[in-house]
């Protein structure tokens, strides 16, 4: 399920997501609720097979470990960006994705399962990311934490791809 906090928690259950059908306008809702920040808690693993967005300081995607997350159909594109919603030099703050598993079920040609563009003081942990085109890729992250991260692929770029401006 799924579960949005105030600092806002949304438990992600409340929003209509499923399992074994496309959930991503039900999550993608629970996470603009959150403009002004807050935490989304992730308590199942949820089908997403479209490309989920956070643009927002102060923004936590969580789960409770092993089999919470999503999981994706889709053979292209980014699963879960990170980046603000306002010009390219715009810098997103104090963002978090942590105890979630992200997976594709077929195999990616292209994308990430996790992007972060221009980023600071974010945290990623405890984060199982399987079968990405890229498992994670960070342009313009800086002053942030990166912790336990299982990057497992079979694709060209199993692991993390980085940018030039790339700064931890």
């Amino acid at each position: 399920g799924l579960n949005a906090s105030l600092t806002p928690l949304f438990r992600a259950g409340f929003f209509g997501v499923s399992e074994s059908a496309d959930s991503t306008s039900a999550v993608q809702g629970a996470i603009n609720r959150l403009s002004a920040g807050g935490r989304l808690d992730i308590s199942s693993m949820i089908m997403i097979n479209g490309e989920l967005s956070i643009n927002s300081d102060d923004t936590t995607v969580s789960g409770t470990g092993r089999g919470t997350g999503f999981t994706t159909t889709s053979a292209t594109g980014n699963l879960l960006q990170i980046e603000s919603s306002g010009p390219t030099t715009t810098t997103i703050f104090r963002t978090g994705v942590s105890d979630l598993e992200i997976k594709s079920t077929v195999e990616k040609t292209s994308g990430a399962l996790l992007k972060v563009t221009e980023a600071a003081y974010n945290t990623f942990s405890n984060i199982s990311l399987q079968n990405g085109f890229i498992g994670f890729h960070g342009l313009g992250l800086r002053a942030s934490e990166i912790d336990n991260i299982h990057i497992r692929s079979g694709q060209l770029w199993s692991g993390i791809k980085t940018g030039s401006r790339f700064m931890l």
